[in-house]
């Protein structure tokens, strides 16, 4: 279980990572750690080793919303100025978010069904290409993507676009992922084969680039590093919460926990009000 190894592991990261910047934590401002959303054991398990440790160096708490602090950590490599766009993407969630401040932001748009690397991974599942070598140690949706490079003729089969009809910043991609079974069943009935993270960052980003080039934008994303779940973006998120003069809390109680916790003030029925009609942009050179 991920509590469990939370448990197990949580001292022994702490004090090797402190070890490593030749730091105790006594040299610490504040200790920041994740209450929402997530697991609720591992969030229990955070919290709890916080408040032991701020209580026993008579330290300050900084409570963090996970999804705010991976938003916020591009800002550690890049000048990014308020407000930006940023749009969050895993095996578990599509998010575009509005972001005017460390502590201000605003959901336009969410996934609807599948998450992009959840897609992702069933795909590469269906196509078992763990069973081939060179994608055998590697996450489904890279090796989709790496897969997808070798392609002669990306454009050989055709794939619905969706949710055409609605003017909104909201994403689905279970038909995508139906439509692609399907054609994989016929493939597979045809040559007689028997069947049966988020990836694709590549691509992926490659695709926003362009958009925003053509929106007259920049786009950014963290390093690799940074992109999957990491303490790095919870004290970052905690160090500008500082700076942006957040008055730390000296405890955090157990009730604060939220495991579902929304991300930002919700906008996204005002977006669908607003009807906004864009420019369809083709993005043949991704």
């Amino acid at each position: 279980m991920a509590h469990e190894l939370h448990r197990d592991n949580i001292e022994e990261v702490v004090t090797e990572t402190l070890h490593k910047a030749s730091k105790t934590v006594k040299d610490v401002d504040a200790i920041a750690v994740t209450t929402k959303p997530g697991l609720l054991g591992s969030l229990q398990v955070g919290v709890k080793y916080a408040k032991h440790l701020a209580k026993l160096n008579n330290k300050p708490l900084i409570p963090i919303h996970h999804m705010e602090a991976h938003a916020l950590i591009a800002r550690m490599h890049q000048k990014l100025t308020f407000p930006f766009l940023v749009l969050l993407i895993s095996g578990g969630h599509c998010l575009l978010t509005l972001v005017k401040d460390v502590e201000d932001f605003y959901l336009l748009g969410k996934g609807l069904d599948n998450a992009p690397g959840e897609v992702f991974d069933k795909v590469a599942r269906r196509m078992k290409l763990k069973n081939m070598s060179e994608y055998s140690k590697i996450c489904g949706g890279r090796a989709v993507e790496l897969a997808a490079l070798q392609a002669t003729n990306p454009e050989v089969f055709e794939f619905p676009l969706p949710l055409l009809k609605y003017r909104d910043c909201n994403f689905s991609f279970s038909g995508l992922k139906d439509s692609l079974v399907r054609k994989l069943i016929k493939k597979e009935m045809e040559h007689q084969i028997a069947g049966c993270g988020v990836a694709c960052n590549d691509f992926i980003f490659k695709s926003i680039e362009l958009l925003a080039e053509n929106t007259k934008y920049k786009a950014f994303r963290p390093p690799p590093r940074l992109c999957t779940d990491n303490g790095v973006m919870i004290a970052w998120n905690g160090l500008e919460k500082l700076q942006n003069h957040y008055a730390p809390k000296t405890d955090i109680s157990l009730k604060e926990i939220d495991p579902t916790a929304p991300l930002g003030k919700c906008l996204i029925d005002e977006v669908k009000k607003a009807h906004i009609k864009i420019k369809r942009i083709r993005l043949n050179s991704v």
